[in-house]
């Protein structure tokens, strides 16, 4: 069957696992499926009557029937076409009875991720076929499964292998001609996947994923066996293991060390600038690692291991930003840190900033604006720390601001002052007037509350107060209880 004009009938009755299943297809590696979705029995059997179709993707569960019935109907009338059931349930002896019934193969929904879903799929029409090859067609046969990129051996009821395709030989490290007629080893079950550890003649091991199909080989009933090398994904998963475990760590780390230092005056700025060089250098290796792992190209992640990742990804670059905040700070601090002004556009730097954190905004459904008066209006900054101090004041708007609010930036100058004033505003929670005072105070969050509800280590203000007193500036806060806040940086307006 070409892969690239895989006619697949989806019988299924969820409008939502429907969409999934089409873009599931949709992101496979193996490009081709032409997917087609009734929602019953008796329309699926309407449709095969008028259509071509390779293979029958089917949910157990319908409106007309229920459990093997669903297969044993679909299989009765049209026989000639391998069945995949996919299914919610996660039940093993279900799975035994649905393969025992015909059907190819058993998947749980949320178990198989999209590139896996396709192998499914085409290794069932694969092992369909070779069921229905007749014994004097064997080299079709051989000539199939000698092509597949998987490791393919045919096992003999006696547990001897017969046939052995070029990739099972480099699986085993051994010639087929070695390979041949010796004992298989392995258990051989004719449902579901299992996992294998082949021992080359090196002593290397190989982790291996098993599926196996009975079929006539000579005319003699013999297991088909796909074996896939899973070596690379099983380093990636140690990998991430490790990786996940340094993480905490040096979360662990750097959590007892602020809550030590918050205390410590001078030694702490000491001691707080050398942890963070010290923690940066792993967790930008961490996440170097977690973007490879990512990308799939060390093997293909199952949805779980996919959202383990996205979580060190998250939670690692969180990290990243408070050790350059810490770092930033320590640097304020010792008055090691220097400035680069220049004369920017604080439109342009606006924008940018607001596109910075349009992905926060857009998963709250906040609506964001920008207004610059004049729209030319310059100022002399490093623009650089500028887009850093509105960056932080932005988080906090939109940290702060309930679903479905409003935040943005407002500029204006007077000429009379010779002021530019760069103005962060929010529709959110507010602050109240006596608790002001406490907002430029490092690592300070105004009450445990908030502190347990918002992420934050009350660096962000404190960063934009000190640079903005490195720019000859300030910040004014205005602020009301359940009305909003409204923080702005004021800085000299050049000549």
């Amino acid at each position: 069957m070409s892969q690239q004009n895989v006619h697949v009938l989806y019988v299924e009755d969820d409008p939502d696992d429907i969409i999934l299943m089409r873009e599931e297809l949709a992101e496979a590696s193996f490009a081709g499926f032409n997917l087609q979705n009734v929602t019953n029995v008796a329309s699926a059997l309407d449709y095969l009557g008028n259509y071509q179709t390779d293979i029958i993707l089917l949910d157990l569960n319908l409106p007309d029937s229920h459990g093997l019935e669903t297969v044993s109907t679909l299989r009765e009338h049209h026989p000639e076409l391998p069945v995949v059931v996919y299914s919610g349930r996660d039940d093993y002896d279900l799975a035994v009875q649905i393969i025992q019934e015909g059907a190819q193969d058993f998947l749980v929904k949320g178990r198989v991720d999209a590139n896996g879903l396709s192998r499914a799929l085409r290794f069932a029409m694969m092992r369909h076929r070779a069921h229905r090859i007749p014994p004097e067609s064997e080299a079709q046969l051989r000539s199939l499964i000698s092509g597949i990129a998987d490791g393919v051996l045919v096992i003999s009821q006696e547990g001897l292998i017969v046939f052995a395709n070029p990739t099972a030989e480099v699986l085993f490290g051994r010639p087929a001609a070695k390979l041949v007629d010796s004992f298989f080893g392995f258990p051989l079950t004719d449902h579901g996947a299992s996992q294998v550890e082949i021992l080359q003649s090196g002593g290397k091991v190989i982790h291996g994923e098993m599926r196996t199909a009975m079929i006539q080989w000579k005319g003699k009933p013999a297991y088909l066996v796909s074996l896939r090398d899973m070596s690379e994904r099983r380093q990636a998963e140690l990998a991430l293991e490790a990786a996940k475990q340094q993480l905490e760590v040096n979360a662990r780390e750097l959590q007892a060390a602020n809550l030590s230092l918050q205390k410590s005056g001078h030694l702490k700025d000491q001691f707080l600038s050398t942890m963070s060089h010290e923690l940066r250098t792993p967790l930008t290796g961490i996440l170097g690692l977690a973007d490879v792992l990512q990308t799939q190209n060390c093997g293909a992640l199952n949805e779980k291991q996919q959202t383990a990742l996205q979580h060190i990804s998250e939670s690692g670059r969180r990290l990243i930003g408070l050790i350059n905040d810490i770092l930033d700070y320590s640097s304020i601090e010792a008055g090691q840190l220097k400035l680069a002004p220049a004369l920017c556009q604080i439109s342009q730097i606006c924008a940018s900033c607001l596109r910075s954190v349009a992905g926060q905004a857009n998963q709250k459904k906040l609506h964001t604006s920008l207004k610059v008066e004049p729209p030319d209006l310059l100022v002399k900054a490093d623009g650089r720390r500028l887009k850093q101090m509105l960056v932080n004041l932005l988080s906090n708007a939109i940290k702060f601001t309930p679903e479905g609010g409003s935040c943005g930036i407002e500029v204006t100058a007077s000429a009379d002052e010779r002021l530019v004033y760069i103005s962060v505003w929010d529709t959110g929670i507010g602050i109240k007037a006596e608790d002001t005072i406490h907002l430029f105070q490092p690592f300070v969050q105004l009450d445990g509350r908030l502190a347990r509800e918002y992420n934050g280590t009350g660096l962000g203000l404190v960063l934009a107060q000190r640079l903005a007193g490195l720019h000859g500036g300030w910040v004014d806060v205005h602020s009301e209880v359940g009305k909003g806040s409204r923080f702005t940086i004021c800085l000299p307006w050049p000549n």
